[in-house]
């Protein structure tokens, strides 16, 4: 048997034996429908936290805290997507899915590009962790488990959040006595490296990314680059 054939079998046999020590589970949880879609029974939701005052913008964040009361639990920071355009916290449709699993979803708002440009969307970000870290006892949040997850530009702020959580630079604002780190990352088809977004065509003179940056990425290279995790 050619070699090429022996290596390529023997992975095959690995395979086998790590699904057989790991098998799927047996049940996956369904697919988000969001007209569908019903809270856990004794969810406790707490809307309109506001986690931060910035330059007379009051930034908001829902929480929502599972059935399951030993704790401290792990956190789940929600970031909605929009093209950092528009968008909003109501938007958390798949990180609810987890409130069965016992963790605690917090679905923030952001100031969005129309508003202000990056990177006061990350600033945003870190400083909802920050307040939700300084919460932990309140919410009944464990402070050292907490994740991020995110869609499209809301993907990319939570890749920004993993990137940078030893950049003092994006951490404005109050409760800077508290880390703005975070644990894990989860991106849904967040862009990741901006100066490659698409480049000037005729026609074209605006773009989610020209908004965001204040300008074509090709034209604001370094801070494109600075934007990207």
């Amino acid at each position: 048997m050619p070699k090429k054939l022996v290596f390529w079998f023997l992975i095959f046999l690995l395979c086998l034996n790590v699904y057989s020590q790991n098998p799927l589970p047996d049940s996956i949880p369904p697919r988000f429908d969001e007209q569908r879609f019903r809270l856990p029974e004794k969810t406790k939701v707490i809307k309109d936290i506001e986690y931060a005052m910035v330059e007379g913008t009051s930034l908001l964040l829902d929480i929502y805290i599972p059935e399951k009361e030993e704790g401290p639990l792990p956190l789940i920071v929600w970031i909605h997507g929009g093209g950092w355009t528009k968008g909003s916290k109501e938007n958390c449709c798949p990180a609810l899915l987890l409130l069965p699993y016992g963790y605690i979803i917090a679905s923030i708002n952001y100031r969005l590009s129309g508003i202000a440009r990056f990177p006061a969307q990350l600033e945003d970000c870190k400083s909802a962790v920050r307040f939700l870290r300084a919460n932990a006892t309140k919410y009944n949040i464990n402070p050292q488990r907490i994740g991020t997850w995110g869609s499209s530009a809301g993907g990319h702020l939570a890749s920004m959040l993993g990137t940078t959580g030893e950049m003092k630079e994006f951490d404005k604002g109050a409760y800077l006595e508290f880390s703005s780190k975070v644990q894990a990352v989860c991106d849904y088809y967040g862009p990741s490296f901006l100066p490659d977004m698409p480049r000037r065509q005729p026609g074209i003179t605006s773009t989610a990314e020209s908004r965001l940056l204040g300008g074509l990425p090709a034209d604001k290279i370094e801070k494109a680059r600075k934007a990207s995790p």
